[in-house]
């Protein structure tokens, strides 16, 4: 028989193991948590039979080196009042477990985290992030003295980096060391101020959520790194100037400096997400600087059109845009569009050499603000918020030697440059040519043959931009392996653009209506257009699916930014293969059918766990179709043919 032991009352409610520690009086659990040691009380040994009288048995604490056999022992009615005595030390302990623990005094959430300026949900959890460089610990960003972020020089800027500013913290970062009745202290009175005018205040005093300073560092190197140097939304200087002075207090008595620092950290979890060092909060994080940054623009929006609110709607666009609510980045982007018209980025200057460099960085976001518009409108057969003839300032040059930089090969075997940002620029310029001139008000009042002439000139400028490209002749692997993966991401959403404007003219031409009420991304429009122009842009079909099989695809931003121009792919691909065998036009030498069907496969499946996420039906629709489609198919057939 096992020797059975005894317990303390608070050990055994604990699950504790319980050692007796004779010259104590009391068991070591309980002496450390310097908490009263109760010991239950035993039956006495000496007479089995006889009724047990309070003196035999009222012993509270009993060596547990006893060695005392409680089966030996008999089963006998406790003293009186023990039960109640015992009944009440256990409401105790229970009431003990119920109760919060008390704040302690680096506790990583702000008091004022629960109405914080821009929405009472939590800040997001902070875990051990994976990043190119190490970074500390919770608890060792709690108690450094200084801060400093680290740009490389790749991007560019002239910034001192040891700027004895920037290793001021905020009023966040102070007070995780403060006591927690101090810490509590800090919670703002509530009066009866506008929410508005609470939001400006207190970001001022640099009361809102912030990373902790190695996180913000590297967050904002890879936003660096890996976005803005391709897509120039902020001046290095300018955004690592708005980031320090909300570290070290200084922010502007309105969130506009909030808001951009919130863009740049939610867009970098954007591409965290998307990398090797991915996290499963990754994505919740950026959602919740998302949420922050929506609370506060109506505000925003009611102040003068300036450039750093051109820079703040567009980064909200991004991060709408690379998320399940995409559809409503469009809004944001036109509202920006109209905004950098209103400070007249659209003109340009005498001699644009000569410009200021803030009027050079606003030519930048304009240029951001009118493909992602042009994109977005074209899709929608919305009318371009700038025309063609209202837009004098020059595109952005492939060769620019401006502080933003051309994606280049990492491999010495591969040669080439790829300016993405001016590849974008120059696609929506022929995006805006073929909304204005093929489904305007304007253009339905032409005669067939002239808008078949129009048809034929964007068709061929198209080409003309494809052969531009440095990698149209580049195969996907090779791609792949001279490439670092956050520039393949860019790559591909510039494919992605490409072939959707091209399946939307080709589908538009065949359904015979370029008109605003023909969306050709409905699911009966995708069927029927699918199996007529299949043919002519399958090689750009299979390409894209072919570059997007290359990095993580589901839930993630590609995936979302990529979503509608990924479906019209998948149906073309799948409508080809389903009547290749009859026609004499299919290109049948130059497919691994074995391979194309993983890559349809693994593809769909990407697009049903993205679609899964959100409620919107029509997205559901044209994904179903992609797999009506795909279900056409008998795999094992395909298989065994190849």
């Amino acid at each position: 028989m096992p020797v059975s032991r005894r317990a303390c009352d608070r050990c055994r409610a604990h699950k504790l193991k319980c050692q007796w520690l004779e010259e104590f009086a009391s068991c070591a659990q309980c002496r450390k948590g310097n908490k009263p040691c109760a010991m239950p009380a035993l039956p006495s040994p000496v007479n089995r039979t006889s009724k047990p009288s309070s003196e035999g048995i009222a012993v509270t604490s009993l060596p547990m080196s006893s060695g005392l056999r409680r089966n030996a022992l008999p089963i006998a009615a406790p003293p009186s009042g023990h039960f109640e005595d015992r009944l009440k030390r256990l409401e105790d302990f229970m009431h003990e477990l119920k109760s919060p623990p008390p704040a302690a005094a680096d506790s990583y959430r702000h008091p004022q985290s629960q109405n914080d300026d821009f929405g009472s949900s939590a800040p997001p959890p902070t875990a051990q992030k994976r990043t190119y460089d190490q970074i500390s610990t919770i608890d060792e960003t709690a108690y450094r003295d200084t801060s400093m972020f680290r740009i490389g020089a790749d991007d560019g800027s002239s910034m001192i980096l040891n700027d004895p500013i920037f290793g001021q913290r905020s009023s966040y970062i102070y007070s995780r060391q403060l006591p927690s009745r101090e810490a509590a202290s800090l919670k703002r009175d509530r009066g009866p101020s506008h929410p508005g005018s609470m939001r400006l205040k207190n970001c001022a005093k640099g009361a809102c959520y912030l990373p902790p300073p190695d996180e913000g560092s590297a967050l904002l190197n890879e936003y660096l790194a890996d976005f803005n140097s391709k897509i120039p939304l902020f001046h290095p200087e300018a955004i690592y100037t708005d980031v320090r002075n909300c570290y070290s207090g200084a922010a502007d008595k309105t969130p506009l400096s909030w808001v951009l620092t919130y863009t740049t950290l939610g867009i970098a979890h954007r591409l965290r997400a998307m990398g090797l060092f991915a996290a499963l909060d990754d994505t919740a994080n950026a959602d919740w600087y998302l949420n922050r940054c929506l609370a506060v623009l109506p505000d925003l929006l009611l102040e003068q059109p300036s450039l750093p609110l051109v820079q703040a709607l567009l980064g909200v666009s991004v991060l709408l845009q690379s998320s399940h609510r995409s559809r409503r980045a469009a809004l944001f982007v036109s509202t920006a569009m109209h905004m950098a018209q209103v400070l007249g980025y659209n003109e340009a200057e005498a001699d644009l050499d000569k410009a200021s460099s803030e009027h050079r960085q606003g030519l930048y976001v304009f240029w951001i603000a009118f493909f992602m518009d042009t994109a977005m409108g074209l899709r929608t057969t919305r009318p371009n918020a700038p025309k063609l003839a209202d837009i004098s300032v020059p595109p952005p040059r492939a060769s620019s030697s401006d502080w933003w930089t051309s994606n280049s090969s990492v491999d010495d075997t591969a040669e080439w440059k790829l300016n993405v940002f001016a590849l974008h620029a120059s696609l929506a310029l022929i995006q805006a040519e073929a909304s204005e001139e093929l489904f305007s008000v304007k253009a339905r009042h032409r005669s067939a043959d002239l808008t078949a002439i129009v048809f034929k000139s964007i068709i061929s400028k198209l080409e003309i931009w494809r052969q531009t490209n440095p990698l149209a002749e580049t195969d996907a692997t090779s791609m792949l392996h001279s490439m670092y993966q956050s520039d393949a991401v860019h790559l591909i959403i510039l494919e992605a653009s490409y072939f959707e404007t091209l399946y939307q003219i080709h589908a538009a031409s065949v359904l015979g209506a370029f008109t605003r009420r023909l969306d050709v991304f409905l699911p009966n429009e995708l069927r029927s257009a699918a199996g007529r122009i299949c043919f002519g842009i399958y090689v750009d079909a299979q390409r894209l699916l072919t570059l997007a099989g290359l990095v993580p695809q589901g839930n993630v931003s590609i995936t979302w930014i990529t979503m509608h121009a990924l479906i019209a792919a998948l149906c073309t691909v799948l409508a080809y293969n389903i009547r290749r065998n009859g026609d004499s036009n299919a290109i049948v030498d130059t497919l691994d059918i074995a391979a194309n069907m993983r890559l349809y496969k693994n593809i769909l499946e990407s697009l049903e766990l993205a679609v899964s996420e959100t409620n919107d039906p029509g997205l559901t629709s044209q994904v179903n179709v992609c797999r009506h489609l795909y279900g056409q198919i008998k795999d094992d057939e395909w298989l065994s043919q190849s």
